[in-house]
């Protein structure tokens, strides 16, 4: 394959596309379009091995959603969530129990807070703060059970 090609339907709406990133001419990375045509996914192979363990979700142009499988068991081991396709959080996910072990909100790039599983319960128990300088400035036990 070339290093890119874009796929067009008979009318001309864009379908989606194909790049091959480090040019062994294999694919590693798609994005596919709907009828509006609006982009709606893109998946990658991150690690070129062939297989497209990251994928994320797109609305309105930016992404909302993404989760990646660092182990290849077929499970997201990380989940991304944006808003107008900023960065909002990241969760770490237990691959054995499918509930986050660590929890990091973001804002503007930077990591703010993170609660986290200290005691492989399923329950996040403590929460980290840190300052600009991804220093931890304070750091609490929670309970996010209690509504």
């Amino acid at each position: 394959m070339l290093d890119e090609r874009w796929n067009y339907s008979a009318s001309g709406a864009f379908l989606g596309s194909t790049v091959d990133r480090n040019f062994d001419r294999k694919a590693d990375y798609r994005t596919h379009a709907n009828q509006k045509p609006n982009l709606v996914t893109t998946e990658a192979d991150d690690d070129f091995d062939g297989v497209f363990e990251s994928k994320y979700r797109v609305k309105a142009g930016s992404f909302a959603y993404g989760e990646v499988d660092t182990d290849g068991d077929s499970y997201p081991d990380l989940k991304y969530y944006y808003k107008h396709g900023v960065l909002e959080s990241t969760e770490y996910i237990n691959s054995y129990s499918g509930l986050p072990v660590r929890v990091e909100h973001y804002r503007l790039g930077i990591l703010t807070t993170a609660e986290v599983d200290t005691n492989d319960d399923g329950k996040l128990d403590k929460r980290y703060t840190y300052s600009n300088t991804a220093k931890i400035v304070r750091e609490e036990a929670i309970d996010l059970t209690v509504q």
